[in-house]
Order: structure tokens, then C-alpha cells, then sequence
């Protein structure tokens, strides 16, 4: 796991009291229901600011970016 994974497990580990299940790089964090609407909002503003990137609204769209894996490597293409 890299660091940005580990970022993105720590966050929501953080906000998710509850969790049952341990997280993987293959959860969908959405479909899972582990952030909601506006936990969502905070988590990309937070990566945004975390790792100096901008996302763009089609980018927020995809929903491939709500699996863990598929995020990290979203933020690390963004940062190179």
C-alpha cells in the first residue's frame, strides 16, 4: 500500500465509526455507504488540499474514482 492509499484508508477510518467491515483497495466507499453526501464534499476538499490538486466536475463524476485503488491512482496521475 502506498502512501496515498494509506491517506485514503486513514480518512475513512477516521469519519466511519462504525465500520464492519476492514477496508480493501477494491471498497467502494460510496456504494459501501461508509461517507455520505457531504463527508464525501470534505474527503475530495481534503485530498484536494492534501496533495495540491484540483479535481474537475467530469473527474467527480466517474464513478470508478469511488473505489479506493482507482482513487489513489487518480491523485497520483494528478500530481506527476
Amino acid at each position: 500500500m502506498n502512501t496515498i492509499e494509506q491517506f485514503i484508508f486513514d480518512y475513512i477510518s477516521d469519519h466511519t465509526p462504525d465500520l464492519n467491515e476492514p477496508l480493501s483497495r477494491s471498497t467502494n466507499f460510496v456504494e459501501c455507504g461508509l461517507l455520505d453526501s457531504f463527508e464525501i464534499l470534505n474527503f475530495i476538499m481534503t485530498i484536494e488540499s492534501e496533495f495540491n490538486i484540483k479535481f474537475q466536475p467530469q473527474e467527480l463524476a466517474n464513478p470508478d474514482i469511488r473505489v479506493i485503488s482507482t482513487l489513489a491512482d487518480v491523485i497520483s496521475h494528478k500530481m506527476d
